[in-house]
């Protein structure tokens, strides 16, 4: 969708803008960001910028409205959350979530619940190089312990949300890490040094946050929910780990849960289409906010916003420190705009480049910068894809979630403070006064 005809303007995020005005500004006098529905924020947004627009422009805007809504990015994760309802739907219908659940809680101390969720998470996404998919994967497992305890849904979801996200930007195969590695021109081994050290202390603090969280657990059924029900998630974990993409996985899964609980008796083919289709409509506005979104990005790249953003904090790279804080904030901000982790490195991916060789700066430290601060802004973005289809499943709104994500709410302070004050540098130094000794 990018032009390179197009004129570098703030004009092009003034849709963006409008949007998150609109939303806030409601949440804010009425205390309640349901009242403003997502999707009803954008609409208006849209509709606002087309009325400024100049006659002779109306049309061109629609088309780029319409290019960014079917974009090829936007209808996979519409396709995706099409799957995600239908898997989680049928995972449980055969109770195999249930079974998870109340087996965790019946062998595992109740402190230790949210924790394990958000480590398993992080293996899930790391191994299989998709948050999303392990996002998907767990979600039916998070909202089963949430029915057999007192933690909340958006809690869960937050916990969740920041294990795959964690995860995600570790991975070896993920599509963040080997854009941010091909944009740089360093190798993912690098990088994932780096990401090491960046990941550590909010990764922590995160657990010893979630280890202190007063959990009760209720169980009020005796598990008889046979092992074989499991087949299918077990299945989905070990197609996602190979490698194979997260849309035949969920497919799979949702195939391998009819055959199972047909078998078993437990539905007949019409229940289970119903429950699927219950499923499917539970991300149904969540995959409309993603059609619509699409299209104010695609209004933001064709007006030049996205370049004009660039161009504009590259200006203040003075010197190492600030030109690291520069690519940090321009990932950010792309992040926001984009509402996609592998979008917002493409596009920043030729600046942090250029500023990388002008400022003498490491090419995995300018990949661990895209690929870290990409992924967190992600988590928490009300309208991107991980709190879009966690809070759909759970049938809570995205900006309910968002403070529970502690991995990235925490991750941007310890993110900014290694930037500033460059540890590395630190370690490095020790090194060196070792090898002298």
């Amino acid at each position: 969708m990018n032009n390179s005809d197009t004129k570098l303007s703030y004009f092009g995020l003034v849709p963006l803008i409008i949007f998150l005005v609109i939303y806030f500004l409601f949440g804010i006098i009425y205390k309640d960001f349901s009242v403003m529905p997502l999707l009803v924020a954008m609409t208006i947004s849209f509709l606002l910028f087309l009325a400024i627009m100049p006659q002779d422009k109306k049309n061109d805007t629609i088309t780029s409205f319409c290019k960014g809504a079917g974009h090829p990015t936007i209808m996979m994760m519409v396709t995706i959350y099409i799957l995600s309802g239908a898997f989680s739907a049928s995972i449980s219908a055969i109770q195999g979530s249930d079974f998870i659940a109340i087996n965790s809680i019946k062998f595992l101390p109740s402190f230790l619940l949210l924790p394990g969720m958000f480590l398993i998470g992080t293996v899930l996404s790391f191994s299989m190089g998709s948050s999303m998919g392990a996002a998907t994967a767990l979600m039916p497992v998070a909202l089963s312990i949430v029915a057999h305890s007192d933690i909340s849904a958006p809690l869960a979801c937050g916990v969740v949300v920041s294990g795959v996200i964690a995860g995600d930007n570790l991975s070896f195969i993920s599509d963040t890490s080997v854009a941010a590695a091909a944009v740089t021109g360093t190798t993912i081994k690098g990088k994932f040094k780096e990401s090491i050290l960046v990941f550590v202390v909010p990764a922590i603090i995160t657990l010893l946050i979630l280890l202190c969280i007063p959990i009760e657990c209720t169980i009020s059924e005796s598990s008889n929910i046979p092992i074989f029900n499991l087949i299918p998630i077990i299945m989905v974990i070990i197609l996602s780990i190979k490698g194979i993409s997260v849309i035949p996985v969920l497919a799979i899964g949702t195939v391998l849960s009819f055959i199972v609980g047909y078998v078993e008796g437990m539905f007949t083919i019409a229940e289970f289409l119903t429950a699927i289709h219950a499923g499917i409509m539970r991300l149904e506005e969540m995959a409309l906010i993603a059609v619509v979104a699409g299209g104010l990005i695609g209004l933001a790249q064709d007006n030049g916003g996205i370049e004009w953003i660039c161009q504009k904090i590259s200006k203040h790279s003075q010197n190492k420190k600030f030109s690291a804080i520069s690519i940090a904030l321009t990932t950010i901000l792309l992040d926001i705009v984009t509402a996609n982790n592998t979008m917002a490195i493409i596009t920043c991916g030729p600046i942090a480049k250029i500023i990388c060789e002008e400022q003498d700066l490491s090419r995995t430290k300018v990949a661990t910068i895209l690929g870290y601060f990409s992924t967190i802004t992600n988590g928490v973005v009300p309208y991107a894809g991980h709190l879009m289809a966690v809070s759909g499943l759970s049938k809570i709104t995205p900006i309910s979630v968002i403070p529970y994500v502690f991995f990235d709410l925490i991750g941007f302070v310890t993110g900014f403070l290694w930037l500033i004050f460059q540890p590395e540098k630190i370690f490095s130094f020790l090194k060196k006064k070792e090898e002298v000794q």
